[in-house]
């Protein structure tokens, strides 16, 4: 079978089965790992009432509630792992045959066909399609976006306005670095506005709507917290190595290190077809090479903004998932550059494909057995809690432990919460804290008490060492250092994410 005529003639054949590869590996072990926090979360908002749901986002004004409202529908076929994140996996697919169509509308069936395999099997992409967030929602409305406006550049026609708007739209109410797109569609317009007088005019005055859309929620963040609120303190700072590392796991995913031949590996295919996408020998022109300055501003616009005020800020805004905005196109040039490589060899364009897979493969791996990448097990966690409760116990732990008490536990199960540190000693403030929050507790004789403490993943990149290294760190916070002065340590326990410690009243006066 001669596959440059099936490509040519009849592309939905591959598509197809890109489709079902690309459904089987999101499929796999979907709910084979617990909810982590921000899932839970997911789920909080969209089963609390509407009263108390608004009340939620104005007090936590970090994200906006476009994913959250179809989330409301959606958990009337239930709230479990697999069926939540399935949402998720609907998304991711729809979201391959979008890049084959922006592939095709771009360049060619070929291309296409080539950013679709590989996004069907980025390691990354199947993460988040695996997760009950708005990733794969947001990645599947960005290429549609950009479906619908080089459409329209190429003169095609202008109901591909209607498509580009929802889909925007949509976007703008699911994340905030939709607006950095924004901005780089306006980077466009404003260098081509004698090109495209027309088109410019249209444009602007779609973002108008746009923006009238969007000013009730800016009042809404500038309330009693003001705009501080949306501001996330938990990401790591960086380093001038950051955007290198970003396509790095985009090539291999979160799971793979980057130092290992495997990953060498990676980096090098990806690289070749990306840069050969850069720097082709014959440059383009008219059209082609309009669309090309509009998919180069899509791909740096967002990361080089964020990644300077990240660098040079009080604060980071630089976090992988956050950019899978960009990830689509970056894909999209991969494949471009691979064809453009093999123009002349096309049985080369298998070998690329047959190397990635490999890189995928190990990577797909890796996030279905190996612990060490897995979510906060907060599942097994209070099932070994569980396991041992005694009628007189407590868990204790800090805010965030609430709302998986409330997911994972039992609901006798009584509660206490205390204090997060103030330094890494026990200060006179945070002892008398503590102090206070068990003095009811023991006076109604409990004998136990179940620390319960999350580790999460604050790095830009998704890599779970540090978290790790302090779920299996030894007991030494101000939580600890208090809890051993007071009580003495029964024993503890450790799942990726989580670390269960149990303390009991000291028998002696």
């Amino acid at each position: 079978m001669n596959w440059q005529n099936v490509w040519r003639e009849r592309p939905y054949l591959p598509l197809l089965l890109i489709l079902l590869l690309a459904f089987s590996l999101r499929l796999y072990m979907l709910d084979s790992q617990s909810l982590w926090w921000d899932e839970l979360k997911t789920i909080d908002r969209a089963t609390l009432p509407w009263s108390d749901w608004f009340i939620d986002f104005s007090n936590k004004k970090n994200q906006v509630p476009f994913y959250y409202l179809l989330m409301r529908g959606w958990v009337w076929l239930g709230t479990s792992a697999f069926v939540v994140r399935f949402f998720s996996l609907l998304l991711g697919l729809l979201s391959v045959a979008a890049i084959y169509q922006l592939g095709r509308v771009v360049v060619s069936a070929r291309v296409g066909l080539t950013a679709a395999f590989l996004l069907a099997i980025s390691p990354f992409h199947i993460w988040y399609s695996q997760e009950a967030r708005m990733y794969s929602l947001l990645a599947t409305q960005l290429i549609l976006a950009h479906v619908g406006l080089i459409a329209l550049l190429q003169g095609k026609n202008k109901r591909y306005w209607l498509l580009y708007f929802v889909a925007m739209g949509t976007a703008v109410f699911t994340h905030y670095f939709t607006f950095l797109i924004i901005l780089a569609h306006a980077i466009y317009f404003i260098l081509h506005l004698r090109l495209h007088p027309t088109l410019s005019r249209q444009w602007f005055g779609l973002m108008t709507i746009l923006a009238l859309a969007f000013v009730p929620w800016i009042f809404l963040l500038g309330g009693s917290s003001g705009y501080s609120a949306a501001v996330p303190t938990w990401i790591d700072p960086i380093h001038w190595r950051e955007p290198f590392l970003t396509f790095w796991n985009f090539s291999t995913g979160p799971t793979i290190d980057p130092m290992s031949p495997l990953g060498f590996l990676g980096l090098a295919i990806f690289a070749g077809g990306f840069l050969r996408m850069l720097f082709h020998r014959s440059a383009p022109t008219g059209q082609q090479k309009l669309t090309n300055r509009l998919l180069l501003l899509w791909l740096f616009v967002p990361l080089l903004l964020i990644y300077i005020v990240s660098l040079s800020g009080a604060f980071s805004l630089y976090v992988d998932r956050y950019l899978t905005i960009i990830l689509p196109v970056f894909l999209l040039f991969v494949a471009w550059g691979w064809v453009r490589l093999t123009q002349n060899r096309p049985i080369w364009l298998w070998g690329f494909c047959g190397l990635a897979a490999a890189v995928a493969a190990a990577g797909v791996f890796n996030m279905a057995t190996n612990t060490s990448h897995a979510r906060n097990d907060w599942a097994a966690a209070f099932s070994t809690l569980s396991e041992h409760w005694q009628p007189q116990d407590h868990v204790i732990g800090t805010r965030d432990v609430l709302l998986p008490l409330h997911s994972y536990g039992r609901s006798t199960m009584t509660y206490l919460e205390i204090p997060p540190p103030e330094s890494a000693t026990v200060t006179p403030a945070f002892a008398q804290a503590m102090a206070a929050q068990f003095a009811s507790a023991t006076a109604t004789n409990a004998g136990r008490f179940w620390f319960i403490e999350p580790f999460y993943v604050t790095d830009p990149h998704g890599w779970a060492a540090q978290r790790n290294t302090l779920v299996n760190g030894p007991l030494t916070n101000p939580h600890h250092q208090w809890l051993s002065a007071q009580f003495d340590l029964i024993e503890t326990w450790r799942f990726p994410g989580v670390r269960l410690t149990l303390y009991e009243a000291n028998e002696s006066p």
